[in-house]
């Protein structure tokens, strides 16, 4: 790209930025932070652009989808005057699946203690479990806990006693060439400048994002709800049991409102949706008008739409999806959802009504999910933002996780995702 060189001689490289880049089938989202002194995150800014060539979360136009990406990260480094080398990516699509498996090894420790060696040695057992088709690859395997000779759940068994360790896995896998595909544009546009360092499950991200460890803990539904694609991801005793996608988001209430209100121009309906959204219907929303003027409609006369028509469409669609993530989680584990709660985040999550709808569809309390655990730029603290910023939080714990290790401490980068 003809912008490279330029950025690298007014910016300064400097591989201490945490980038996260969430590209979007609506809107490509950067967020940048950096590591203080102290060890805190501060977050840098963000910055957000139309994207283009991206369909339900997936690469639909390879070239289309690098000169948005290309854009979107020039414009992200000229914004915040630097310059990146690593960026972590967020991956979803209806291509990934997900299990939970165990694995059970004996303890070789000597006199029994577990060291290192036996935890990993249950967790490959575990996660060999998945048995991946030729056609599929592992995005993550999530240390979910782990249990010696039968006792109670322990998070980390190195130093316990005991036979028999077993070992519980979250494991996350996509098509493998789907899988590859959005990062194969970054390399094929911003070249060695800008290099991938870690793909993330965009649900894992979001849930990294708004949760806190008491949240894990308690029990949690966190559901983001995009432009093409709706992630899940439920937490319990603090770790991710289950997770999964559907193929629904934005862009399909955008085309329920030109079938069911005969709108020809798509940008009119997205602006219905972004400004008279809703997915209750209320009351007071019966008579109300959404008048767009003839400058608004490209020259056509005068238009009016009512506000209840409007919500009515939208709520259609929206119970029809929160019903059936329901019923998937709810197929998994019929019982066991007292005290969880759902947060919900996502560009969709600032309808109107959706605490509303979605409390009353899983009857569990319910939240819009706003991203916390850093410092700085209060525009980052939006559920649409929770992606982006989740990658963030992960690359700074992984360099965290890195710095332990580095001082012989404790190994927890597999438990990044849970902490």
């Amino acid at each position: 790209m003809s912008w490279i060189p330029s950025l690298v001689n007014l910016f300064r490289r400097d591989a201490d930025y945490l980038v996260g880049l969430d590209v979007g089938t609506s809107r490509i989202k950067v967020a940048v932070g950096q590591e203080r002194p102290d060890g805190a995150l501060s977050m840098i800014g963000r910055h957000m652009t139309e994207s283009e060539g991206i369909r339900k979360g997936e690469v639909q136009d390879q070239k289309r989808a690098c000169d948005a990406i290309a854009r979107a990260l020039r414009e992200a480094e000229e914004n915040f005057h630097i310059g990146m080398e690593l960026v972590e990516l967020a991956i979803t699509g209806a291509h990934i699946a997900a299990e939970t498996h165990t694995g059970h090894v004996g303890v070789r420790g000597e006199g029994g203690e577990v060291n290192d060696a036996d935890v990993q040695a249950a967790k490959d057992s575990a996660s060999s479990c998945a048995q991946l088709g030729s056609d599929r690859t592992m995005i993550h395997v999530v240390q979910c806990g782990f249990d010696l000779d039968g006792g109670l759940p322990l998070v980390n068994p190195v130093g316990h006693l005991g036979n028999s360790l077993k070992a519980e896995v979250h494991c996350i896998h996509g098509h493998q060439g789907r899988v590859r595909n959005l990062p194969n544009c970054l390399c094929s546009k911003v070249g060695a400048n800008v290099e991938v360092n870690e793909v993330v499950f965009s649900g894992l991200a979001s849930a990294l994002a708004v949760l806190e460890p008491e949240d894990k803990q308690m029990g949690a539904i966190v559901i983001d709800l995009g432009g093409g694609i709706t992630e899940y991801v439920v937490y319990r005793n603090g770790a991710p049991r289950l997770s999964g996608t559907l193929a629904v988001g934005g862009e399909h209430m955008v085309n329920d409102l030109m079938v069911g209100l005969g709108i020809r121009q798509r940008n009119k309906a997205r602006k219905l949706l972004h400004e008279a959204g809703g997915v209750m219907v209320e009351p007071e929303d019966r008579g109300r008008e959404v008048v767009f003027s003839r400058d608004e409609i490209l020259g056509a006369r005068q238009q009016v739409y009512f506000l209840d028509d409007i919500h009515r469409i939208l709520h259609e669609r929206m119970d029809e999806t929160l019903r059936i993530i329901r019923d998937r989680i709810f197929a998994r584990n019929a019982s066991g959802f007292d005290g969880v709660t759902v947060f919900l985040t996502g560009g969709c999550a600032r309808l109107k009504g959706m605490v509303t709808l979605a409390q009353s569809i899983f009857d569990l309390q319910a939240k819009t999910g706003i991203p916390t655990g850093f410092e700085g730029q209060e525009d980052l603290r939006s559920p649409e933002m929770a992606t982006a910023v989740g990658l963030v939080k992960y690359a700074h714990a992984q360099r965290l996780a890195a710095t332990k290790r580095k001082r012989g401490m404790p190994n927890l980068i597999g438990r990044i995702l849970e902490d």
